[in-house]
Formats: structure tokens, C-alpha cells, sequence
């Protein structure tokens, strides 16, 4: 996977297993990123401390210090704070995606994967990260320009709003289904991956409930529950069930739901972003 359209990276694996590491890291080597391994959790550290790199691979079970832990030391480095964690791990339970998550983890990967797979994941990461460090520059310069006359002001808000084109153009090519809802659970934004996973066009889903749209009738309680907890909780969930297309298909997809919270702290709607892997499972499925 290089292509036109890829974005580069500084990404640091931390795998206890020397075989993974140097699969990992020739695989992505030839794709051009540039790769640093650890072996453990403590030489990471070193490695980051040396170096900030722009997205971490890291493996759960390790000795001494686990991935888990480590993502929470590396959280704590103020220069760290945003840096996206993706976790690698056999264990698939919905126990341990969470508890990922609240280690600070952006994804989680589960054990074994197709590297096309983490490929995808890893692009996905590191082009949000810049475009937020990209946006973050931005606002600190048009915040200065404040200052200055309007001719250097308007200067600024051109530079956000390309950065807000480069946004759009991402979420219009992506291959991940972004959508937003309101508080009310009904469609606020649908981008093209949306479309094509769920086969409803945007003016179609646009007002529209996900009961009516995507939601199985029998897991009408499972998730009316779980966006209950998405709006007391305020926390970014991750789980992995079935939907409904327009044309009645049952699709399996991976979701990471992110509360959408004002100035007052209140939530005012969820960013899901969902991934079919339906392909994935049949695959799986005719190895056996």
C-alpha cells in the first residue's frame, strides 16, 4: 500500500515478540514510513523521550510493563498527549477494547491480521493526527493575527479553511463511514463511505433515526442502551455488531463512538466512524 494519496509517518512498534517486531517493521519499512522498534515498554520510553513519533503500534501482553500501562505513561508526557495509540492483541473481547480506550488507544487490532488491515487503520490515524496538529497550528496563528490588521487576519482564516477543505477531502475519500448524529440519535452527517456501506444516499439518511436506517429490529435495546451510556458517560466507546442496509443485507461493522460535548460540558451528538468487515469475517471464514 503506497500510494499517491499516502501520507508519511514516524511510527515506533513496541511488541515483546521479536518475530512480530520484524515483520511489523519490514512490512511498513517498504511502505515507506519511517519504523524504531522496542521491545519492551521501558526501552519505548526512551525511544519517545529521544524522538516523538507520529502514531505507536503496541502490543497488550508484554512483561514488566504492558501496553496498557505504557499508553498510560506515554499520556502523561505532555509532548505525547495527542500522539495516537493503536493496539495490537489476540484478545478480543469487548472487556479489553475498552479498557484499550481507557488506556488512551485511538484502535484496537486483533490477532491475527491482514496487514492491508493495519495498513488502512494506520493511514486512517496518521492523517487525522496531522490534519488536528495542522488545524492546532492554525488557530495558534490566527489567534496572533487577531492583533494585526485585517488584511493579515483575513490571510489566516484563508489558511483554516483550506486546512477545513483538506478535512472534507479527507472524509470524503476515506474508506471509514463518519457519521454524526444528535442528540436525538438522528442523522446530523453521512459522508460517501456511509453511503456505500449502508446504501442510503446522504439526502436519504440525512433527519433520518438509526433505528430506521441501520439497526437490526433485534438489537433495538442493545443499542438504544449502549447510546444511553453514550450520553451520560460522555466516554468514546468501541464495539463491533451487526447492521442493516437499505436493501435489508445484515453487515457486521467495528465502531468507535466519540460524544460531541459543548463548552458547558453538555453532549450535543456523537461522531461514529464505522468500519465493514464483513469482508474480513468470510475471509476468515473460508480459510477454516
Amino acid at each position: 500500500m503506497n500510494t499517491a494519496n499516502q501520507v508519511s509517518g514516524d511510527i515506533l512498534i513496541v511488541d515483546d515478540n521479536i518475530n512480530n517486531l520484524k515483520t511489523l517493521e519490514e512490512l511498513l519499512r517498504s511502505s515507506g514510513y519511517k519504523v524504531r522498534c522496542a521491545s519492551n515498554g521501558r526501552t519505548a520510553i526512551i525511544l519517545i523521550s529521544a524522538r516523538v513519533p507520529e502514531l505507536i503500534l503496541c502490543d497488550v501482553r508484554m512483561p514488566e510493563i504492558d501496553g496498557y500501562e505504557l499508553a498510560r505513561k506515554i499520556k502523561l508526557m505532555p509532548i505525547c498527549q495527542d500522539i495516537p495509540v493503536i493496539f495490537l492483541s489476540a484478545a478480543g473481547e469487548l472487556e479489553e477494547k475498552l479498557k484499550g480506550f481507557a488506556a488512551g488507544g485511538v484502535d484496537y487490532i486483533i490477532k491475527p491480521f491482514e496487514i492491508n488491515e493495519v495498513q488502512v487503520r494506520i493511514q486512517t490515524h496518521l492523517k487525522l493526527y496531522k490534519l488536528q496538529k495542522e488545524l492546532e497550528r492554525f488557530q495558534i496563528e490566527a489567534e496572533k493575527q487577531l492583533k494585526l490588521k485585517t488584511e493579515e487576519l483575513q490571510s489566516a482564516l484563508s489558511a483554516l479553511k483550506t486546512s477545513q477543505r483538506k478535512l472534507d477531502l479527507y472524509l470524503n475519500n476515506t474508506i471509514i463511514g463518519v457519521i454524526e448524529w444528535n442528540k436525538d440519535f438522528k442523522v446530523e452527517y453521512w459522508n460517501p463511505a456511509a453511503e456505500q456501506i449502508f446504501e442510503y444516499s446522504k439526502d436519504e439518511a440525512l433527519g433520518k433515526s438509526a433505528f430506521e436506517l441501520i439497526v437490526p429490529e433485534n438489537l433495538t435495546n442493545e443499542i438504544s442502551a449502549l447510546w444511553n451510556n453514550l450520553l451520560l458517560k460522555k466516554d468514546t466507546i468501541f464495539y463491533t455488531n451487526e447492521s442493516r442496509t437499505s436493501s435489508g443485507q445484515i453487515i457486521t461493522c467495528e465502531w468507535t463512538n466519540i460524544p460531541l460535548v459543548n463548552d458547558n460540558g453538555d453532549v450535543t451528538g456523537i461522531m461514529s466512524m464505522a468500519h465493514n468487515i464483513t469482508g474480513r469475517l468470510h475471509s476468515k471464514d473460508d480459510k477454516r
